[in-house]
């Protein structure tokens, strides 16, 4: 499961997060043990957490957290501030790797070459809910793409997926030579996001199914 997609500049000076896609706030990693604490399976640890628990000083919230599956963020402000911080990391990564490599000038139609690529776990974002947050993630010089991803995800798969999104996205609106003109079209990001990463899901594309997918993603562009 894909937490996030997300599209950030990439400037020592500052990152800014430029779009965005949420699919899911929950734990997919979480989700059987939450399944578990409601099927019983854990009533020796809920008995032994009931026999500690104050409720005069306010356990009642501890409880309802216990059997509530972890959450990345509450609030929207949360979320925005979460996207933000893992934009700063990948600004911090990126800006790492080019200085300790020789990346090419972006040009024209040759954005491979000069692609950056990296992974690394958040564990600083709410420490209390003990998460750790896989980020994989791609940049070129000024633009970075990135999937917030859940702990049991194939990162080789998150990268290769991110790689078709930022094909799709270049082929179409010619994104990575011209950011601030295809933003302007967030309908057909939205579309080509959906189709390669629908509801957060990676697809595990071989070349016939890849170009399944693209003629459905030009088939729908086209229709419009």
């Amino acid at each position: 499961m894909v937490f996030a997609f997300m599209i950030q500049t990439l400037n020592p000076k500052g990152c800014d997060v430029l779009y965005y896609r949420v699919f899911s706030c929950y734990s997919s990693d979480s989700a059987e043990e939450f399944k578990m604490r409601n099927e019983g399976k854990y009533r020796d640890s809920v008995a032994s957490f009931h026999s500690n628990t104050d409720a005069k000083s306010g356990d009642q919230h501890s409880i309802q957290s216990y059997f509530r599956p972890p959450r990345l963020f509450e609030t929207s402000a949360e979320k925005k501030e979460l996207l933000q911080h893992i934009a700063c990391k990948v600004q911090m990564q990126y800006s790492f790797k080019v200085k300790h490599s020789l990346v090419p000038i972006l040009v024209h139609n040759d954005y491979k070459g000069a692609l950056v690529k990296g992974i690394f776990m958040e564990r600083r974002w709410k420490k209390e809910n003990g998460m750790d947050i896989p980020v994989v993630w791609q940049g070129v010089p000024g633009l970075g793409f990135v999937l917030v991803c859940s702990k049991s995800e194939n990162y080789v798969q998150a990268h290769n997926v991110l790689d078709v999104i930022i094909q799709q996205l270049e082929k179409h609106l010619q994104f990575l030579t011209n950011p601030v003109m295809a933003l302007t079209i967030v309908e057909t990001v939205a579309l080509i996001v959906n189709q390669f990463l629908p509801g957060g899901q990676l697809l595990f594309m071989n070349s016939r199914f890849f170009r399944q997918y693209e003629k459905q993603l030009e088939a729908h562009l086209f229709s419009k």
